[in-house]
């Protein structure tokens, strides 16, 4: 019987009152070390993502090597325009949507004789200029074709796949906006008499904004005037849905631009006017020079322009600025260049046979010939890797 009985365990004494505090204070003292060591391994990694940024934008390149070669069949005589992650080809005969691998997405045959093309993030459009056909693209394919009475002139596409067209009627010129399916939305007319000559056009991502430029010759003096129409809401309660229109004086802008759905530019011969708001657009800053801007070209995030060089100095001037309409850096450009462009935090110079690539920091890191006939380079996601489109080939490139 006594076997079985057990010892009788008392309980554990309760902590006082200054045990609790201190196992309090041992609590709070881990948390706060594990804390700190978690903010020290960020802050470390920080620094050093920071550093190896700042190494590669101040790394220069004197050389280049093929890494692979991919041939581009067919399609001869073809443009070419990256469009979303790959690359559209387009020619009279046809649209082919391929990767930077060559390997076909889609393609589209037409027949036309003169292809304008305009690409957005989400869609593109390729019409027949002075012809009546137009072909909508997503990413996946065809979205819609339009079909017009009058000649084509000049197209602007949205990422809502709207489109905006340009069209030659006698001595006026007409703008039909259409939705992906033909419809038409909206339509003015644009004379001599009344507004003067189109310039230039575009089209906000959302489409929710027209911009137009044309010239307006009034008492023997010619004006530009850009103008923004609302297709939305907003635009309703305007005549015409013009919200804004504003003259300047001695000075054409051949070239407008949205860079998101409430910022746009207009560039002109010898000043850039920026413009912010996403119904009833408003003047921002302006960017003026005293020499002759060559080209122009944007990603959205950036402002790149060629200036004429002075004389006794390099042939042309390259600034970019940011969206506010600051200087982000000037750099002097010593060869003939064709293509412009600002691709991945690069600014891209090139012609036939030599390329100058630049950081955003203004150095340039890289300036030579790669050794083939170069129709676009195209940077990609890694830090030294290139895309070079030329007319038969898609070479992938490092610099090194």
């Amino acid at each position: 019987m006594a076997d079985n009985i057990r010892p009788f365990r008392g309980r554990a004494p309760e902590p006082t009152a200054e045990e609790e505090r201190q196992l309090q204070r041992q609590v709070r003292k881990h948390r706060i070390q594990s804390r700190a060591a978690v903010l020290v391994f960020l802050l470390a990694a920080l620094l050093l993502i920071v550093y190896f940024y700042i190494d590669y934008q101040r790394k220069e390149y004197s050389g280049c090597e093929i890494l692979e070669w991919n041939e581009l069949s067919g399609m001869e005589n073809s443009q070419s325009r990256v469009f979303g992650d790959n690359l559209l080809r387009y020619n009279k005969d046809g649209a082919a949507y391929i990767t930077y691998g060559n390997e076909q997405i889609w393609n589209q045959p037409y027949e036309m004789q003169e292809p304008i093309l305009d690409v957005g993030t989400e869609a593109a459009a390729i019409a027949d200029r002075n012809g009546n056909d137009i072909y909508i693209f997503g990413k996946d394919g065809l979205k819609g074709e339009i079909k017009t009475l009058l000649p084509i002139q000049k197209i602007a596409v949205s990422d809502a796949f709207t489109i905006a067209v340009l069209l030659k009627d006698g001595d006026v010129s007409r703008i039909h906006y259409y939705n992906s399916s033909g419809e038409l939305i909206s339509e003015m007319r644009i004379g001599m008499d009344n507004m003067g000559y189109p310039m230039a056009m575009d089209l906000s991502p959302n489409g929710n904004l027209f911009m137009l430029s044309f010239l307006s010759v009034s008492g023997g003096s010619m004006n530009s005037v850009i103008s923004f129409y609302n297709f939305g809401n907003v635009g309703q309660e305007y005549n015409d849905r013009l919200v804004k229109a504003k003259t300047y004086e001695d000075t054409v802008f051949p070239v407008v631009k949205f860079l998101d759905d409430s910022t746009s530019a207009a560039y002109g011969d010898n000043l850039t006017q920026l413009f912010s708001g996403s119904q009833i657009p408003e003047e921002g800053e302006a960017i003026s020079f005293d020499c002759e801007i060559k080209s122009v070209f944007s990603d959205g995030k950036y402002l790149g322009f060629i200036l004429e060089g002075k004389e006794g100095e390099a042939s042309y001037l390259l600034e970019v600025y940011d969206r506010k309409g600051s200087l982000l850096f000037s750099s002097p450009v010593d060869f003939s260049y064709s293509g412009a462009k600002i691709d991945r935090e690069k600014v891209i110079l090139f012609n036939d046979t030599e390329c100058a690539i630049y950081s955003m920091n203004g150095v340039r890191k890289y300036q030579g010939e790669p050794g083939m006939t170069i129709r676009d380079i195209i940077s990609t996601n890694k830090q030294s890797g290139y895309l070079v489109v030329t007319p038969t080939e898609l070479n992938r490139i490092k610099l090194k």
